[in-house]
C-alpha cells in the first residue's frame, strides 16, 4: 500500500474511531517517512484519546520541532501535558510566539484554565499552611 494510501485509510480509521487501526496504518506511514507531518499529528491526537498522553506528547513535540508549529498543535501538546499534570510547561505552550490575533485569543483561553490548574495544584502559602502570614516563605 502507497503512503497516501495509509495516510487516508489511517484518517478514515480515525473518523471512525477505530484507533486501533488509525495507530496501524499511522505507524506503517512513519516507517516509511518517520517525519510525516499529517503521520505525526494524527498519532499524537489518537495516542492522546486513548488515555495514552506521554506517547501522544512526544509525536506531538516532535509535530512542533520538524515545522509543524501551529495553534491547534500547541493545544493539542497543552492538553496532553496538562492531563499528564505538567502545567508549568503546558502554559508556556500557550505563551508561545505563534502570531495572530485568532491565536492569541484562542491561546489565552487555554493558558487561563492551565493556570487555574496550576493555581489549584499549588495553592498560595496561606492556604498551604493555616495561620501563616502572607509572604512568610
Amino acid at each position: 500500500m502507497l503512503v497516501n494510501d495509509r495516510l487516508r485509510a489511517a484518517y478514515a480509521a480515525y473518523s471512525k474511531g477505530d484507533f486501533a487501526t488509525a495507530k496501524m496504518q499511522g505507524e506503517a506511514v512513519l516507517r516509511q517517512q518517520p517525519a510525516s507531518l499529517p503521520a505525526l499529528q494524527l498519532m499524537g491526537v489518537v495516542f492522546c484519546q486513548t488515555g495514552d498522553f506521554a506517547q501522544g506528547a512526544d509525536y506531538l513535540r516532535r509535530v512542533l520541532r520538524i515545522g509543524g508549529d501551529t495553534v491547534d498543535n500547541r493545544l493539542n501538546l497543552a492538553k496532553a501535558l496538562h492531563a499528564l499534570g505538567q502545567l508549568d510547561e503546558a502554559a508556556l505552550l500557550c505563551d508561545g510566539p505563534v502570531a495572530a490575533a485568532s491565536i492569541s485569543a484562542r491561546l489565552a483561553c487555554a493558558s487561563s484554565s492551565f493556570a487555574a490548574a496550576r493555581r489549584a495544584a499549588c495553592p498560595p502559602a496561606a492556604a498551604r499552611h493555616p495561620g501563616a502570614e502572607p509572604g512568610s516563605e
